[in-house]
């Protein structure tokens, strides 16, 4: 009888060892499907981010290039109407050229 005792709970505890182990392999696939799952949403989360981020940085390339291209239009107007005064009045431009002149040398000069 000792015998058979032994024998059912060697039996019954191979049986549990088993049963925990079946239910260790279903946690262990339960926690790599997650893992992938989460896993590629960061992969979804990070390509959109980078792509929004992409878009930002064309939107605001643009943006630079519109300021610049308005800004060297106006610089080149500027001076276009520059040489036009100069030619129409040269005197009066050689006298504002002189003024200017004086004015930042008074503004630089050195204070010994």
């Amino acid at each position: 009888m000792a015998d058979d005792d032994v024998a059912d709970v060697t039996e019954g505890t191979g049986r549990g060892v088993k049963a925990a182990r079946e239910r260790l392999k279903d946690v262990a696939k339960q926690v790599e499907a997650r893992y992938q799952k989460v896993a590629d949403e960061m992969r979804r989360e990070a390509g959109r981010g980078a792509a929004t981020a992409r878009e930002r940085m064309d939107e605001a390339a643009a943006g630079f290039r519109g300021g610049y291209d308005r800004v060297r239009r106006d610089a080149v107007e500027w001076g276009e109407d520059l040489n036009d005064f100069v030619r129409d009045r040269p005197a009066q431009a050689v006298l504002i050229a002189a003024a200017a002149g004086f004015l930042l040398g008074l503004l630089f000069r050195s204070r010994d």
